[in-house]
């Protein structure tokens, strides 16, 4: 019974883990516990329907961090948020997959601000993107998909977009109030091709459109 008092010697130094009986002349017995982290506080930001728009993707691009795939979201609410806790979804337009991700830091959005979330690992995100996905997207995004943007169970917008195009970016034909962001961005003929930016940073991510570069797709 060598083997039973030199477990007895090592157990304590697992408290936490394991708890150690060993009546004498009885069975051992190792009763081990949990070591495991308690779950993360679940963070819901404070969203209604409408409140946060999808105005532009880019679909996959130049080799590179600014060549990877993104999308902006403009802030509609009128006050300052915090993107921590948000989750966005991309399914397949025939239902046959779906990818997604959470913000897991703070993300401060000022009223009427846009945020660009990058499919780049959030380290190492291009300049003009405030949050990279790479660490829970590891392959772009389907060409043809339903994007929804959701606050634990707010679905606070959705946008349908046909396959993306390889030069330029979707983007929503602006300016509008942002009280009418969401409406317009559920229509199709809302939405057009900008050609702006360079083949490694397509597109106007973070900035307004300007409707010279707006073309019909």
């Amino acid at each position: 019974m060598h083997w039973v008092s030199a477990m007895f010697t090592f157990l304590p130094f697992l408290s936490g883990c394991a708890r150690w009986r060993a009546p004498r002349g009885s069975a051992v017995i190792l009763v081990l516990g949990a070591c495991v982290r308690p779950p993360a506080e679940r963070l819901c930001p404070p969203l209604q329907e409408g409140e946060l728009v999808i105005t532009e993707l880019r679909g996959k691009g130049a080799a590179g961090a600014e060549g990877l795939p993104w999308l902006e979201l403009r802030n509609a609410s009128g006050r300052e948020l915090d993107l921590q806790g948000l989750r966005l979804r991309f399914r397949r337009l025939d239902g046959g997959a779906e990818l997604g991700a959470l913000v897991r830091r703070a993300v401060a959005l000022s009223p009427e601000g846009r945020a660009v979330l990058s499919l780049a690992e959030d380290e190492a995100r291009p300049a003009f993107a405030a949050y990279g996905l790479g660490e829970e997207i590891s392959e772009p995004w389907f060409a043809a998909a339903a994007v929804q943007v959701e606050s634990c169970e707010v679905l606070v917008d959705r946008v349908l977009h046909p396959p993306l195009p390889e030069t330029g970016t979707y983007a929503l034909g602006e300016p509008w109030p942002a009280a009418e962001l969401a409406t317009r961005n559920d229509h199709p003929a809302a939405w057009c091709v900008d050609p702006a930016g360079t083949p490694s940073a397509p597109g106007t991510p973070g900035q307004e459109l300007s409707l010279i570069h707006i073309s019909e797709p």
